[in-house]
């Protein structure tokens, strides 16, 4: 039995996680409240603060440039590729149909920024695009989710 520092409640080792650098093997916090912890609001500002902070970038950096960091990103791609075919085939033929003049870049349909790229509503339909610039693209998803794979 281990009393968890934030609740003050008694409870078996098993509602600990474990932690080879403390004396008796497990967290200090029960799981309960370290998933409370890491839920909180305050903890989700904190890591979205750290990770605009120079220091992140600069670590980021470093491993990205390791054999560690280029394996994982190597592998994420992968995966991302197998999983996503239909999205990469649609991303390309329009790459494609652009440098060939068959399909001709527009400005955003929002804002009327020459920078726009091309949003699929549907993926099925590769030369169907609409065209947003950056900002308006990503607002379009926070809202409207990324829809069907």
């Amino acid at each position: 039995m281990k009393i968890c520092t934030k609740c003050r409640e008694e409870k078996p080792f098993s509602e600990f996680s474990k932690n080879c650098r403390a004396k008796d093997g497990h967290q200090h916090e029960c799981k309960s409240c370290n998933s409370e912890y890491c839920t909180s609001e305050s903890r989700k500002a904190y890591r979205r603060k750290y990770k605009q902070s120079k220091e992140y970038k600069i670590s980021q950096s470093k491993y990205m440039q390791s054999e560690a960091g280029k394996l994982s990103a190597a592998l994420s791609n992968k995966k991302y590729k197998l999983k996503n075919k239909e999205k990469i085939t649609a991303h390309r033929r329009v790459q494609v149909a652009v440098g060939k003049g068959v399909l001709i870049k527009e400005p955003c349909e929002v804002c009327g920024s020459d920078n726009a790229e091309g949003h699929h509503d549907d993926y099925r339909k590769p030369l169907e695009v609409r065209w947003l610039c950056r900002p308006h693209h990503a607002e379009y998803h926070r809202q409207k989710g990324y829809g069907e794979d």
